[in-house]
């Protein structure tokens, strides 16, 4: 390899970062969304409730709860799809928590929790049709960026 072929690959490089850094800056924006309605308990009652069901199960790892809750704080920030209606409704809210757990484990752990294991989980209090349907809009409203960089 010439100087040239190394500083033009380097060149390439941070131009790659940089891309990347700048779509990141202008795609994963979480603003505070919680509300009167929807509070800070709220959300760590739905973490501390991911973090049971992880723990339940050896093999899921406790960092999809942190993905997970990335999922759901993009897409209640983003103001799309029915985002506004989870923040007006503690049960709407939980539904897109448990949704949001239920695509982190898709995306990131090798084996799945079966939507019927996760209607089970939430005592039939969810039915099978309403995580499918939220998992669509979440995915739409955050443009199918559902995954988040892991650390491992």
């Amino acid at each position: 390899m010439t100087y040239e072929t190394i500083e033009d690959n380097h060149i390439d490089i941070l131009d790659r970062i940089n891309a990347m850094r700048s779509h990141e800056e202008k795609n994963n924006r979480c603003q505070n969304y919680l509300t009167s309605i929807v509070d800070a308990s709220c959300r760590k009652a739905m973490v501390d409730w991911c973090f049971i069901v992880v723990d339940s199960f050896s093999a899921l790892n406790r960092e999809t709860v942190g993905i997970a809750m990335s999922i759901l704080d993009r897409y209640l920030s983003s103001g799309k799809g029915k985002s506004a209606e989870a923040l007006q409704n503690k049960h709407k809210f939980q539904l897109a928590a448990i949704t949001s757990f239920y695509m982190a484990v898709k995306l990131h752990e090798p084996v799945q929790l079966g939507i019927d294991m996760l209607v089970k989980l939430c005592r039939g209090f969810y039915k099978e049709s309403a995580i499918t349907s939220l998992e669509q809009d979440i995915l739409h409203s955050l443009e199918w960026r559902g995954d988040v960089f892991s650390t491992t």
